[in-house]
């Protein structure tokens, strides 16, 4: 079995692939082989049978995978000899992990001085846009925020001839 030929997103390779299982969902559910629909595939109780187009395995081949599922469906390793990675306990925060900018202390920056911007929140958006290349949208008109506004808070957009009150001022 090799991880290049896995169909519908299914990965058996390691444990932690059988567990999520694929696109259509969870394919293994450990100590309930009765509810797994790997299971149920190989008895050629749902389709696509598997194997795939050919016989159904010998019925001590589909009571030891029964067997195996009602244990837990344990691993030893990966099934082809590829390391298997072992998942990240969320709860240890490491100091790689600290790196991240949610991490860091907060402090107080100087705004960047950036010309014809007057907020400071929008003077560090405008050098952060142009070191990328990128430069900041004028001003809105009046008439296009209460576009906006009308798009925003109805859902709708603004029509002019309809509405009297959207030229006012």
């Amino acid at each position: 079995m090799a991880a290049e030929k896995t169909k519908n997103e299914f990965n058996m390779v390691t444990r932690e692939g059988l567990l999520k299982g694929g696109a259509d969902g969870i394919d293994v559910v450990p100590f309930k082989a009765s509810e797994s629909k790997l299971l149920k595939l190989v008895r050629h109780e749902t389709d696509p049978h598997m194997p795939d187009k050919k016989p159904q395995l010998a019925p001590e081949k589909i009571k030891a995978l029964a067997d195996w599922i009602d244990n837990g469906a344990p691993y030893e390793g990966s099934l082809i000899g590829a390391p298997t990675v072992a998942a990240k306990d969320k709860s240890i925060v490491t100091a790689e992990d600290r790196k991240w900018w949610a991490f860091q202390p907060l402090r107080n920056l100087e705004p960047p001085a950036v010309p014809r911007v007057d907020h400071p929140v929008d003077r560090f958006i405008a050098a952060k846009a142009s070191q990328k290349g990128l430069a900041i949208s004028l001003p809105a008109e009046r008439r296009i925020l209460v576009r906006r506004l009308y798009l925003d808070l109805l859902g709708l957009a603004a029509n002019p001839g309809r509405d009297r009150n959207f030229h006012q001022r």
